[in-house]
């Protein structure tokens, strides 16, 4: 079954026999998990990867603000759901009443009222309401709209497909990797205006609003920036703070190091990279903690491609890091990376993973070293090939 006008692909991110794919994929997925059909939920209003396995499925974000429910008025605004059914059709359901079935993915489209009350009537039209149904971006549905729903169906059994929906989500197609590598241009130019802003005399909101506005003119959308300098004369560290780094005034001094970790999204598809570069020095300088951290990164990307285990990969940037003999560390994030796309992906690239990297995965590798009042990181996207890597992220300061 196909929606609306198939083969007309122009307003969504990718071909619409893409979407047909995708969702075919996963409710095959989940009916081997022992559920009839699929409920998507997304979340908007903010940053998109609330809506990440929607957007997948569907290429719906939710736009309107998340709000809190006012009884008699509105409930869920600002999110969006999707029910994939045994016969294939898909069926949205929004809050907002501007949306149009051309403009997504969908066989069926129910808006203009609460999500909940949209997901309880199709569910109960359709003889599903006291099915087992897999539950997909179960972080994007609030405790409300959770009791909410089994309130309207009381016999609705929900299984968690979230890994399910992280599979398929993990390995990219063409497309999408077209889509990455057009998101990680704009990253890229992003922390290069950073960067080049990173002079003594710049306050810290400077120099990532140079970053902000790039990606802004490049068509994208700001997530987040963890910024701040460290290693300056009075052994300060601007990093952490109660509220971000980036919101600071304070004024750059020669020597510092200054280090910014910059995400965001260009039609959905995020980008995420980091660097580190001495105030006052050349563009290639990132101060010693800078470069164990970028050293540690490269080994770890050495490593991927196609059948080699996860672990085995982060087990080669561990070892640059213990090799330094830093003394006390501490690690910005846990991890050395995760998948990159709609959102954070998998895989995960901890100690203990069991994953094994796969052609197609698009995977940022990070390490973020925080040692007294010095610290450095790095961050680099890249596509997973048959014959090892690609670079997504090609910042000129030297890898």
């Amino acid at each position: 079954m196909t929606g609306p006008q198939a083969g007309a692909n122009e307003r969504l991110t990718v071909a619409r026999d893409e979407f047909r794919s995708r969702c075919d994929r996963a409710l095959v997925a989940v009916q081997r998990m022992g559920a009839s059909a699929l409920l998507v939920w997304g979340r908007g209003g903010g940053p998109v990867d609330g809506a990440g396995s929607l957007l997948y499925l569907t290429d719906h974000y939710p736009s309107f603000p998340a709000i809190p429910d006012h009884p008699g008025h509105w409930q869920g605004h600002g999110f969006g759901a999707a029910l994939l059914t045994p016969d294939g059709q898909v069926i949205l359901m929004s809050d907002v009443a501007y949306v149009q079935l051309e403009d997504v993915f969908a066989t069926s489209l129910v808006s203009g009222q609460g999500v909940v009350d949209g997901v309880a009537k199709v569910l109960d039209g359709l003889g599903l309401a006291g099915g087992r149904i897999a539950l997909a971006g179960s972080g994007a549905m609030t405790r409300q709209q959770s009791l909410a729903l089994r309130q309207r169906c009381p016999q609705l059994e929900l299984i968690d497909a979230d890994q399910a929906l992280d599979r398929l989500r993990a390995i990219k197609s063409p497309a999408e990797i077209e889509k990455l590598r057009a998101a990680a241009d704009v990253g890229t130019a992003a922390m290069e205006a950073m960067l080049e802003a990173a002079e003594p005399g710049a306050s810290e909101a400077g120099i990532v609003a140079a970053g902000v506005a790039t990606i802004t003119r490049g068509g994208g959308v700001f997530y987040n920036c963890f910024a701040g300098s460290s290693g300056g004369t009075e052994g300060e560290r601007s990093w952490r703070r109660r509220m971000p780094g980036y919101l600071s005034r304070r004024i750059v001094r020669p020597g510092e190091v200054w280090t910014a970790d910059i995400s965001g999204a260009l039609d959905g598809y995020y980008f995420d990279l980091s660097r580190s570069r001495v105030i006052g020095s050349g563009a290639d300088t990132r101060g010693r903690i800078g470069d164990i951290a970028a050293e540690s990164v490269h080994a770890v990307l050495g490593r991927i491609r196609p059948g080699v285990g996860v672990a085995d990969a982060v087990a080669a940037g561990v070892a640059v890091v213990e090799r330094a003999n830093l003394g006390e560390v501490e690690h910005g994030f846990e991890a050395f990376g995760h998948g990159i796309g709609l959102g954070w992906d998998a895989p995960w690239l901890t100690e203990d993973s069991d994953e094994i990297f796969e052609a197609g995965m698009c995977i940022a590798v990070e390490k973020h070293l925080i040692v007294g009042a010095d610290e450095g990181g790095h961050e680099d996207d890249v596509v997973v090939t048959s014959g090892g890597i690609e670079f997504l992220t090609r910042c000129s300061l030297a890898r």
